[in-house]
């Protein structure tokens, strides 16, 4: 008992040395911008998120938070798509307004503002990109809109693609072999992919499946159409079968050099070649990964009965960190009673608690500090080797 008090003692002196008061028991600090985050993206250097008010990067070496806005040059601070392209080092950024941004490198900002000028009454904003080639194939409720990446503008843009012409939501796009796919609200539409057709011709298009559902997360894989309709997983194939029959909220599915992803409550499904593999999580608002492998979450501000908030990743040790506003949370497991202790570092200094059912949660303003789980039985606290 006397060791868990002098581990505690140190604790609380080394939040207090460095930050000045630790965040009470069933607390939360106010970052409202930055805590909730909705959606994020991986680049080649930095994982990026944006809540309904903020936006940020973690850069990698550091896992220190960097504010962005339009002090820092981007045209809008209200991001409602994230998309990251491999093959170009460039993210796309869309804006509740209809604005895009192109980061090129994670350092030049070309801005196209081609949607966000025309004169339309609704809702503009951009629902969701994919990248072929070299443009980018953007999803809004007037259509698609396609932008050239090399000279940063929009080429293309299609409206009036429904049934007999009429103007028709896209919700999502991806180009499957000679194909185009966009999931609308009433299903997934295609049309042959060649500079030759006219796509604002709406006899070029037709159903691949016809719905009163809204198809959304439209993504190749293997040669055929993976999508999101009522919460389950679709495969088209010129035929349309389930492919993840059970009923669960979707965060997201997308390819990267790791293979095909399909997030949703409970798992994340890896599919690669002929195999698969799974993952457990819990509920995650949007997710990415980096080039080392480790998933990062969003996780939504209403899950916070279940731990953590904001930006976090999970290691292959299973060592959570979250990021909120340079405030480093640790608390996604910390309320699972059925293991013994606690064991986290800070700088050289691992602590270990037994009671850790006890505690709400553990915030330190700084450099991050980590935690894990673990079966030792002792109590205080010793140098890392």
């Amino acid at each position: 008992m006397k060791k868990c008090l002098l581990a505690l003692i140190a604790l609380i002196g080394l939040f207090r040395g460095a930050q000045g008061q630790l965040i009470q028991t069933g607390q939360w600090r106010t970052h409202l911008s930055y805590k909730n985050a909705l959606i994020c993206e991986a680049s080649k250097r930095y994982v990026y998120a944006a809540s309904s008010q903020g936006f940020f990067r973690v850069m990698m070496n550091y896992s220190d938070m960097e504010k962005l806005g339009k002090d820092e040059g981007f045209a809008n601070n209200e991001v409602t798509t994230l998309a990251y392209d491999v093959d170009s080092d460039l993210l796309l950024i869309g804006y509740s307004d209809g604005n895009i941004d192109l980061l090129q490198n994670d350092r030049v900002i070309f801005n196209v503002p081609g949607f966000k000028n025309k004169l339309l009454q609704g809702d503009k904003r951009i629902l969701s990109a994919s990248f072929h080639e070299n443009e980018a194939l953007i999803s809004t409720y007037f259509g698609l809109l396609v932008v050239d990446l090399n000279n940063h503008e929009i080429n293309d843009s299609y409206s009036s693609i429904g049934p007999n012409g009429t103007a028709i939501p896209v919700l999502s796009s991806t180009v499957v072999g000679d194909s185009i796919y966009i999931g609308t609200d009433r299903g997934v539409r295609f049309a042959k992919w060649s500079k030759s057709v006219n796509l604002n011709d709406y006899t070029q298009w037709q159903w691949a499946i016809e719905d009163n559902r809204a198809a959304k997360n439209l993504t190749a894989y293997n040669g055929t159409l993976l999508f999101e309709l009522d919460s389950m997983v679709y495969q088209w194939n010129k035929g349309l079968g389930l492919f993840l029959p059970e009923k669960r909220s979707i965060a997201r599915i997308w390819n990267n050099e790791f293979g095909t992803h399909i997030a949703r409550q409970g798992e994340i499904l890896t599919l690669t070649g002929g195999s698969s593999k799974k993952e457990s999580i819990n509920l995650v608002s949007g997710i990415t990964q980096f080039k080392d492998g480790i998933f990062w979450f969003c996780i939504p501000h209403d899950a916070k009965r279940s731990g953590s908030i904001g930006l976090c990743r999970r290691s292959k040790l299973h060592i959570w960190q979250c990021v909120q506003q340079r405030w480093f949370l640790f608390t996604h497991a910390i309320r699972m009673e059925k293991q013994p202790f606690i064991a986290f570092q800070y700088q050289h200094v691992r602590f270990h608690l037994r009671t850790v059912h006890q505690i709400s949660e553990l915030v330190y303003g700084g450099n991050p500090f980590q935690w894990h789980f673990g079966h030792q039985r002792r109590c205080g606290y010793q140098p890392l080797r």
